[in-house]
């Protein structure tokens, strides 16, 4: 058998041994993306308008959009929910936010306070879940949350939940605190 041409044939090797199907370097430059923020705001403020009302503010130091996984993570977040008359209903701080943009649904964590000027109390906790469809928040079931009203009640356990349909709450388990009645004087 004769070569024609050994060029070929080596450039030919060359072009085989040089081709690999090895693709682990995409995939975890794909997931690398993925875990890389395509966006972020420092000292940021976004103010929500219904019917040409302000309805609500969120503050943040940062905020990290990470629009493959359809989420938003917020850090130093305060938060502030209007009334129609302009007045605070709601105001809240915490750590940390994991806000996901598909469910509305968002996990706070570290140093959280609510404070209720409606319901006259706060909650304080380290992690809740808010659930959006369900319009609930809830507690991890070990960790502690604790509700505290402006007369001195207080109610605190673990396994928090909070159901905005029906406007109750309850803890699952290690309950404990004090009702302050009003009196009838």
């Amino acid at each position: 058998m004769k070569v024609r041409n050994p060029f070929g044939i080596i450039l030919l090797i060359l072009l085989l041994t040089g081709c690999s199907l090895d693709y682990r370097e995409a995939i975890l430059e794909e997931e690398l993306a993925e875990n890389i923020p395509e966006m972020v705001l420092v000292n940021f403020r976004h103010v929500v308008v219904k019917n040409g009302v302000k309805a609500a503010m969120v503050e943040a130091e940062r905020a990290e959009d990470y629009s493959k996984k359809h989420e938003i993570m917020i850090r130093d977040v305060h938060f502030i929910e209007y009334s129609m008359d302009g007045s605070i209903v709601n105001e809240g701080w915490a750590d940390r936010a994991l806000y996901n943009e598909d469910t509305g649904d968002a996990v706070i964590e570290g140093d959280i306070f609510v404070k209720s000027n409606k319901q006259k109390g706060n909650i304080i906790a380290e992690k809740l879940y808010w659930k959006d469809k369900e319009r609930e928040l809830k507690g991890d079931p070990e960790e502690e949350v604790v509700m505290k009203k402006e007369d001195g009640s207080f109610v605190r356990g673990r396994g928090f939940i909070a159901d905005f349909n029906t406007k109750s709450f309850r803890f699952l388990k290690d309950v404990s605190g004090r009702y302050e009645g009003k009196s009838n004087e």
